[in-house]
């Protein structure tokens, strides 16, 4: 396909960016600055995975641009197994505009334009170590798709659920190893910072940070387990939608057991291993035990639909912004 060749089918087409990129086209270089896939052919779920998880990032670091999301929702209503992509990139390297195509005809399914490169947050101040200019790389490098297969995968998100000394990073350290991902376990984290201390604020802080760097980690196409007790469900619910907002999965392993035998796990672990631990009392392990929301079948296997944020929050995001905050109060 040559540029007349998209620019007769983005004649036909319809759609919030296809104005745009026909400009985008008509521009003098455009020819300089055409791809095209030509008859790779990418899976539509996987596109739809990917350009959904963008979309929300976009918003994230000021991104100006038309039809993204109306695009998502074209690839996941067409009939289409497959797509096939072109598009222009601008002279700064990010591209303008990327187009859908059908797989064996010059169909336009979705399109999707770029107005110009990531806002600065305030062009008033100094552009420390060219942050800035690295976004745009990052963005050029984002949005214009790798064909690769193996940069395409859908991730998953492990989580853990349990109370303590249960088996979640025993659990956690085998998920590292047979799906190849990034293992997050915070009593490591604490342990490193702050010794024989464990102070409750500090744990929120830590568990938030960690969340960042595995919601960043599924964005690259990694699988990640966070390692923590997640007792809430409103915790899980917060990363169940943020792994789908990433166009990822979530498994949930629960585990649980007696308290007598939690108690001997304890002990055991106390006199073998007490750098990775801190003494816990039969009181306190009963006060957790009467916390914990138990996860229910539907919640882990995914069958139940993720709850509505709590009252008082819009989003999943808002919530989890709120309950794992950036820094020590």
């Amino acid at each position: 396909m040559t540029p007349d060749d998209l620019r007769r089918a983005l004649t036909e087409a319809q759609g919030e960016a296809v104005s745009t990129c026909l400009a985008a086209l008509d521009e003098p270089d455009a020819r300089d600055h055409a791809y095209f896939a030509n008859d790779d052919r990418v899976p539509t779920s996987e596109l739809v995975a990917i350009y959904r998880r963008r979309a929300g990032h976009v918003d994230d670091i000021g991104l100006p641009t038309v039809g993204f999301r109306e695009a998502v929702h074209r690839m996941a209503a067409t009939s289409h197994t497959t797509l096939r992509l072109a598009g222009v990139e601008g002279e700064s390297g990010y591209p303008k505009c990327v187009v859908f195509l059908a797989p064996d005809e010059p169909d336009v399914v979705a399109a999707l334009a770029v107005l110009g490169p990531p806002r600065r947050p305030d062009p008033g101040l100094p552009d420390p170590a060219g942050a800035h200019h690295q976004r745009v790389e990052r963005m050029s490098a984002m949005m214009r798709l790798p064909l690769d297969r193996g940069t395409m995968r859908q991730p998953t998100l492990f989580l853990t659920v349990g109370l303590p000394s249960t088996g979640k990073t025993t659990a956690a350290r085998r998920l590292e190893i047979e799906q190849s991902a990034l293992r997050l376990t915070k009593d490591e984290w604490v342990k490193a910072l702050y010794g024989h201390e464990n102070p409750p604020s500090a744990q929120d802080v830590i568990e938030g940070r960690l969340i960042q760097i595995g919601l960043r980690a599924l964005e690259l196409g990694n699988n990640v387990v966070i390692d923590y007790g997640l007792w809430g469900r409103d915790e899980r619910s917060a990363l169940r939608q943020a792994a789908a907002d990433l166009g990822a999965t979530v498994e949930m392993r629960y585990f649980e057991l007696t308290p007598a035998e939690q108690r001997k796990r304890l002990d055991q672990r106390q006199a073998e291993a007490p750098h990775t631990t801190w003494p816990m009392s039969d009181e306190e392990l009963a006060e957790w035990a009467a916390d914990i929301d138990v996860p229910t079948p539907g919640e882990i296997d995914g069958s139940e639909p993720i709850d509505d944020p709590p009252a008082g929050f819009a989003t999943w995001d808002e919530w989890r912004r709120h309950r794992w905050p950036p820094s020590v109060a």
